[in-house]
């Protein structure tokens, strides 16, 4: 498919508004004109100039970037102890679960009642689960 565009040329000149009054309904305001349309002449619209700081308030800017920054960067550090505590935490978490799950292996060789071999699979089971998402 081929799509043409039409650009019209930028004018120095804005365009006409026009005013179109509506029985029971607000005014239309349109860039083409209707039956009974007023036009308006558009006034140029000047873009926001906020006022010049002083130099107490550039400093006071400034000093507040810097303890923004100071407060940013000390979160990061707790951010990686706080890892490395986790990573660690999970660790010990799946060596546990490994000596618990080689305890119950060696229960099991060792002899149990047969009352205790659904308690002890079932164990088994979720050991061998945690060990699977944890290490």
């Amino acid at each position: 498919m081929l799509f043409v565009i039409a650009a019209q040329p930028a004018s120095a000149k804005p365009q006409s508004i026009y005013r179109c009054p509506q029985l029971n309904a607000p005014p239309l305001f349109s860039g083409t004109p209707c039956p009974s349309a007023q036009a308006l002449e558009p006034k140029e619209i000047n873009g926001y100039a906020p006022p010049t700081l002083t130099r107490a308030e550039q400093q006071q800017l400034k000093n507040q970037r810097q303890r923004l920054s100071q407060h940013s960067d000390q979160r990061k550090v707790a951010q990686q102890s706080s890892s490395k505590e986790l990573r660690a935490a999970a660790t010990a978490a799946c060596k546990r679960h490994q000596e618990a799950l080689r305890a119950l292996q060696s229960r099991r060789r060792k002899g149990y009642k047969l009352s205790e071999a659904p308690r002890l699979d079932h164990q088994e089971q979720g050991l061998r689960q945690d060990i699977r998402l944890h290490c």
